[in-house]
């Protein structure tokens, strides 16, 4: 009798791919700030596949990234024009 766990993964096959996952994960890198629609709108048109906003959620959980949108407060914070009035400012 053989104990070992199975080796086939039962139920409906994901439909992303490797190549989409790596898209995914390069997405989110490049615009941290992107939604979930965004992104998969974005992943539609490289590939040719619809996503739900639960799939990418899912996928970004499995790839350890964040989609958390940055507040007004902390966008307006990365702006070039801030950065460089902060690096100039002198804490005392």
């Amino acid at each position: 009798m053989d104990l070992a766990p199975a080796t086939t993964r039962s139920g409906r096959p994901k439909k992303i791919t490797l190549s989409g996952t790596q898209t995914v994960k390069e997405l989110v890198e490049s615009k941290p700030s992107i939604t979930l629609n965004e992104l998969s709108e974005a992943y539609y048109k490289k590939h040719k596949v619809k996503l739900s906003a639960s799939m990418l959620c899912r996928e970004l959980k499995h790839l350890k990234l964040s989609y958390k949108k940055l507040s007004i407060y902390a966008a307006e914070k990365e702006t070039p024009e801030n950065k460089k009035k902060e690096k100039n400012t002198y804490y005392h």
